[in-house]
């Protein structure tokens, strides 16, 4: 799988896979999940949250070591490029983080027996679970830990997710917006036919878009950019215009590209997800649905190395 779209949202300075509508790390029942975790460790554990993106579950780790010293040692792996300036969030406990990009869960650096717990949010069903799960067993120590949070096939956020992703196959792929854009910036200064036929297929694609999906705030979103980059024409280099409307389809591009990932990581049957730890190893695997005030949120999942290991 490439991970370019993912390191460059991560670029952005996001700390969380949900960018500015959650700026400063996660809260509420999540935030008390992760501290209730990091409450059973003994002073000076090692942790590890792999698939950390931009390190939200690993800097509340540290943020929870610092704050009752607990003397934890916190890193963050992920397969993508880690942020080196993470904007949303200001904790100092970052820092404190050992983070190392381009570190898939399939593959880990560490010696065996060296964590006491291992943590993924949103991250390690994106990764092939039959080898991470092995990996992650591997560096655990006996009677250590794996707890994480995993997509749930029918949270509110997949299904938003999934009503989006119709919106960017309609104006990328059936509308073809962006190129229908170009083209009527190519014949602005043309023959008046050819501008009118052209402008009748934009006006008709963003109607359409209307139409469709105008209640959802990402057709409503697109509908303003075509309508800025339009206003463009009369005073802006068209050079310089073709240049914003490529990069502005490519945001879209790499957007689609994460949410396909999600839509096709995310878990319908916890009995197979739950089987493939228990061939890894561990053992008192469960997982159970995990709801906040939004609704049904995602999977947690819990599961122990057991105190003696068969490989041992």
């Amino acid at each position: 799988m490439s991970h370019e779209h993912w390191s460059k949202f991560w670029e952005q300075g996001y700390i969380t896979t949900f960018g500015s509508s959650l700026k400063n790390n996660y809260s509420g029942s999540l935030k008390s999940f992760w501290q209730e975790q990091f409450s059973l460790l003994a002073d000076g554990s090692r942790i590890l949250d792999v698939a950390t993106g931009n390190g939200a579950i690993a800097v509340l780790a540290a943020d929870y070591s610092l704050e009752l010293r607990k003397g934890f040692s916190v890193y963050g792996a992920d397969a993508s490029t880690i942020s080196a300036g993470v904007t949303e969030s200001n904790s100092p406990a970052r820092s404190a983080v050992q983070f190392l990009s381009e570190t898939p869960c399939e593959e880990l650096p560490f010696e065996d027996d060296y964590f006491a717990l291992v943590t993924s949010q949103y991250g390690v069903e994106y990764s092939n679970l039959e080898r991470s799960a092995k990996e992650i067993y591997r560096i655990l120590k006996p009677g250590g830990s794996f707890q994480a949070v995993i997509h749930h096939a029918d949270s509110n956020l997949l299904k938003s997710s999934r009503s989006e992703l119709e919106i960017y196959r309609y104006v990328l792929d059936t509308a073809q917006v962006y190129p229908v854009l170009k083209k009527y910036i190519e014949h602005y200064q043309g023959k008046a036919d050819q501008l009118r036929q052209v402008g009748a297929q934009l006006n008709h694609g963003i109607n359409s878009l209307r139409q469709q999906f105008g209640t959802m705030p990402l057709a409503r979103e697109v509908q303003a950019d075509i309508s800025a980059l339009a206003r463009k024409i009369k005073t802006g280099d068209s050079k310089t215009l073709f240049i914003e409307i490529d990069s502005r389809a490519a945001e879209l591009v790499a957007a689609r590209s994460r949410l396909q990932d999600m839509v096709a990581a995310a878990v319908s049957d916890p009995a197979q997800f739950e089987g493939i730890f228990r061939a890894a190893g561990f053992e008192g695997v469960t997982m159970s649905e995990l709801n906040n005030e939004q609704g049904l949120i995602g999977w947690l999942l819990g599961a122990k190395v057991p105190s003696k290991r068969d490989d041992q």
